[in-house]
């Protein structure tokens, strides 16, 4: 039996002294230094001296960890790059953590496990508890509410036999993100364009798309990521606006690779997972029109008693809705994303478009004649197995057919690109009315 392939775990370092040493404990819980090694590389932060003294206590006489501090401030796209092309020289693959992070028992050896079971893996990424596309829970009931850590493993543990072992999102997420070492070698590492950070990974992740090799996710691996935490928020919006702009010039495809994915790839069980595991205290039901005579208030009403309903329905018919639903929210095409539902209703003469956009929102999907009153029992139990088949036959018609429109309109992208742009300024003038209020 061959040796397993050894990794360099790779954590740069800038700030948030608690979270750091909560991760660097976890590494010493969970890496098997004897096969693994661990390099934790100071960015020369404010906080340098400090981080540099209890580090190095924290690992001192510990084998397979190693401290290395950057002469000055390289950012996140710097100081990786420097760790895999100069400080590291096993021959290892390559995992960058976040300093943010917690990994959970298991989780190197089944990240390991994945990015080896095909020679076309190239970049590896675990779930995690906050992590866009990799968050477990993906797509929340409660559109305000948090993954914990509790939460994500319980969603995990009973969801390890429905889910596939790992599936193929377009990119991987950069909290967690093994490369395979043969990559590194032959085509480098992060393009320095977008230090200090943001859009790197996925940058990567295309490229390596290009020469063959796949972005891979693991469900069985977890990693708490506490997320954003080494950027100040205005400075942060200015850099996502920016390298986005050049993400999406080198990668025109890309938003359309990521939403084939979250409506043809993923996993049913993966998209649903916030409502198939465990008993919510009360149900949420989405009635799907696609004009105001589909609206039967007998079903509305009825469902309204005993669950949380929200209307979703083309932009021009909204506030007509409005005034016709009051015990309802109601929510334009494309303003459902993101969000789960227990129950999603549906007319008999529901357009395509509307039976596809039921069948994303919900694991149960019901057609209701006019007069039909709703109960509870519409929320019975779920048979994961056929949801699964259900879900592939409408990922078939989409890919043939093209999926519903998309998230935003367009002007909500400009308003949101605009916002993003002022940010600095914004997040200012907050800053000194907050001070004169005071």
């Amino acid at each position: 039996m061959s040796e397993p392939h050894p990794i360099t775990i790779v954590v740069p370092v800038y700030g948030d002294l608690s979270s750091l040493l909560r991760c660097v404990d976890s590494l010493i819980a969970t890496v098997d230094t004897s096969r693994d090694r661990v390099l934790l590389v100071n960015d020369s932060g404010p906080e340098a001296d400090l981080i540099e003294r209890e580090l190095q206590s924290r690992i001192s006489g510990r084998d397979g960890f190693r401290y290395a501090r950057n002469e000055h401030n390289l950012g996140f796209v710097g100081t990786c790059n420097r760790a895999a092309l100069e400080l590291d020289d096993s021959g290892n693959d390559i995992l960058l953590l976040n300093s943010d992070t917690e990994p959970l028992d298991g989780w190197i050896d089944e990240l390991r496990a994945v990015l080896h079971d095909d020679d076309r893996h190239g970049i590896v990424c675990a779930r995690s508890t906050n992590a866009t596309i990799a968050s477990l829970p993906f797509r929340l009931r409660d559109p305000g509410g948090e993954r914990t850590r509790k939460r994500s493993e319980e969603v995990s543990i009973a969801l390890r036999e429905h889910l596939p072992r790992y599936s193929y999102p377009p990119v991987a997420m950069g909290f967690c993100f093994l490369v395979r070492r043969a990559l590194i070698d032959r085509f480098g590492l992060f393009d320095e364009i977008f230090a200090p950070g943001y859009g790197e990974e996925n940058d990567f992740c295309l490229r390596m798309a290009d020469e063959g090799f796949r972005s891979v996710m693991a469900h069985r691996a977890l990693v708490v990521h506490e997320g954003a935490r080494s950027f100040l928020s205005a400075r942060r919006a200015r850099l996502r606006h920016e390298h986005e702009r050049i993400l999406t010039k080198r990668h025109p495809d890309y938003s359309a690779r990521v939403r084939r994915y979250l409506w043809c790839d993923i996993d049913a069980a993966d998209a649903f997972s916030d409502v198939l595991v465990g008993e919510p205290m009360r149900p949420a039901t989405l009635f799907v029109v696609d004009d105001t005579q589909q609206l039967d208030h007998i079903a509305l009403e009825s469902a309204a008693v005993w669950s949380d309903v929200t209307l979703l329905a083309p932009a021009g018919l909204r506030k007509d809705l409005v005034r016709r639903a009051l015990a309802a929210g109601v929510l334009a095409f494309g303003e459902e994303e993101g969000r789960v539902w227990d129950l999603a209703v549906t007319a008999p003469a529901a357009g395509r478009e509307s039976r596809l956009r039921a069948q994303h929102a919900a694991p149960r999907v019901r057609t209701c004649t006019a007069g039909t009153e709703l109960s509870p029992s519409a929320v019975a139990p779920v048979d994961i197995g056929a949801l699964q088949r259900s879900w592939v036959l409408a990922a078939d018609d989409m890919r043939a057919n093209g999926v519903p429109s998309p998230l935003t309109p367009f002007l909500r992208q400009r308003v949101r690109g605009w916002a993003e742009r002022r940010a600095p300024r914004l997040l200012r003038l907050r800053q000194l009315l907050m001070s004169r209020i005071r």
